[in-house]
């Protein structure tokens, strides 16, 4: 992490562990509005206990919640394509945020569950260890 900007910085590498580089842009995106989807509401809620996420992350999860989302096919385009690519495990966040939610009984409670389990992953990672235990959250 940079000494002049701490946040931009982790905000940086976050951006990386959530979304890898190598899917193309568009499927990039949908996993970030995706992830402000799901986080947002639960970051407002636990601020207090996630200390390694600034109130600026917070602010631009926010506002990306705030954008039309795409429906479930659009994620599961991009889950299709990460699956087809062989990325499950160099992209654990995107395959969780984009996976098939059709088999899942009760939806809106495992998408509240999963925001938090993210959330909780990102700080585990921010630290720097433990990335078996997140791949394991993850999936």
């Amino acid at each position: 992490m940079t000494d002049l900007n701490p946040f931009a910085a982790r905000r940086e590498y976050l951006s990386k562990i959530i979304a890898p580089p190598s899917p193309p842009t568009a499927h990039r995106k949908i996993v970030f509005l995706r992830f402000a989807q799901v986080c947002s509401p639960m970051l407002t809620q636990f601020q207090q206990h996630l200390p390694l996420f600034s109130e600026h992350m917070e602010q631009r999860l926010q506002a990306l919640a705030q954008l039309p989302m795409p429906d479930t096919s659009t994620y599961q385009q991009t889950f299709v394509w990460i699956k087809n690519q062989k990325l499950l495990t160099e992209a654990p966040y995107a395959a969780a945020l984009c996976a098939p939610l059709h088999k899942v009984d009760d939806a809106e409670k495992f998408e509240e569950w999963l925001g938090v389990i993210l959330l909780c992953c990102c700080q585990v990672h921010i630290l720097g260890h433990q990335n078996s235990g997140i791949d394991s959250a993850l999936r």
